[in-house]
């Protein structure tokens, strides 16, 4: 088994581009989510977003390649940059590879484009729209700029595309296919097509009035998720060929599997799993009122009941698997925890 290392990072983001700017951000407790800016959202149910701001792609990219380019293809591709510059990289073309990670590829130039041959007297569209929209592209943009020659793939797993596009890079490497691999992610699906689906699906936040707190999982008052967009990049790379770079981070395991039910099974367990939550909560209310500093105690012992739940029902062993590794890491960091909850 190769041992895997990271040697490079880009990032486009809605709190920063470049990961330097990213890092002292996210650091900082910036939030990224304002109301939308780049079309008019006012009639939205939800008007809220994480967009990538300040950004000009001339100061990233060729005018050219601009003008042929979806914007989630510009995040990746500015990832990408800064990535394979932050590396060092020599690249081998024959022996480099590139996998792409996008889950709706360029849905938002679709929706505008249409919205604009709909309402037009002459019906164009241009040459470029296709190419615009096609996931793989922002992939061979990369390629092609940089002379990569090896394994080139484009995985669209929804969200969790940008992790498989990793876990695809080192599988090529594992495999002998490639040495150096760049994993990038990206996405830009903001337009009222996608925010209509979200917002009648009920899975985004209407935090309108509140959009730097709207984002907040694991909040007992979380109303739904926020919508974003953005890029990340990286390069990775096997150890024993790495000899520019002392001291990397390495890509200590990866996979991926599938629960093999339907997306109603699924929403319904959620369902279930929540109220899992919910009657923990009462019965630590029931059995003593915690102090402040008892709360993180408690959010702990929920997580493990809440996930020990979860594993009777998975039907996956290797996410069952998953799910007991987190609960009995929670459980080693409450050893203390109150004995009258049952895991």
């Amino acid at each position: 088994m190769k041992k895997i290392v990271i040697t490079g990072m880009g990032a486009v983001t809605p709190i920063g581009i470049g990961v330097d700017n990213y890092w002292e951000n996210i650091t900082a407790g910036a939030s990224g989510i304002d109301t939308i800016k780049s079309f008019d959202a006012s009639e939205l149910a939800v008007q809220i977003a994480g967009e990538v701001k300040n950004f000009n792609p001339s100061d990233y990219m060729p005018k050219d390649l601009i003008r042929k380019t979806d914007p989630f293809m510009q995040y990746a591709y500015i990832a990408a940059e800064e990535a394979l510059k932050q590396s060092n990289l020599e690249i081998e073309p024959e022996r480099t590879g590139i996998v792409m990670g996008t889950a709706m590829n360029g849905i938002a130039t679709i929706a505008f484009t249409q919205d604009a041959l709909s309402g037009a007297a002459h019906k164009k569209v241009g040459p470029r729209f296709i190419p615009k929209i096609l996931g793989n592209i922002a992939a061979a943009n990369i390629a092609i700029d940089h002379n990569i020659q090896g394994p080139s793939l484009t995985v669209s797993t929804a969200c969790s595309s940008g992790g498989d596009a990793i876990n695809t890079a080192c599988m090529c490497m594992q495999t002998g296919k490639a040495d150096v691999m760049l994993a990038v992610g990206a996405e830009s699906v903001l337009c009222p097509l996608v925010i209509y689906s979200l917002a009648n699906a009920k899975a985004l936040s209407r935090r309108n009035d509140s959009p730097a707190t709207a984002s907040r999982p694991f909040d007992v008052t979380r109303d739904g998720f926020v919508i974003g967009e953005g890029g990340g990049a990286l390069v990775v790379e096997d150890n024993q060929l790495v000899l520019r770079v002392s001291v990397t981070p390495q890509v200590l395991e990866n996979g991926s599997n599938i629960e093999p039910v339907s997306l109603r099974a699924y929403f319904r367990n959620l369902d279930e799993l929540n109220d899992d939550f919910q009657a923990v909560i009462k019965q630590l209310r029931t059995a003593a009122e915690p102090s402040s500093a008892d709360l993180r105690q408690y959010e702990e012992l929920c997580l493990k009941q809440g996930f020990n739940k979860f594993v009777a029902r998975s039907a996956c062993e290797t996410a069952r698997q998953g799910f007991l590794f987190v609960a009995e890491e929670l459980e080693k960091a409450a050893p203390d925890a109150k004995s009258s909850v049952n895991s």
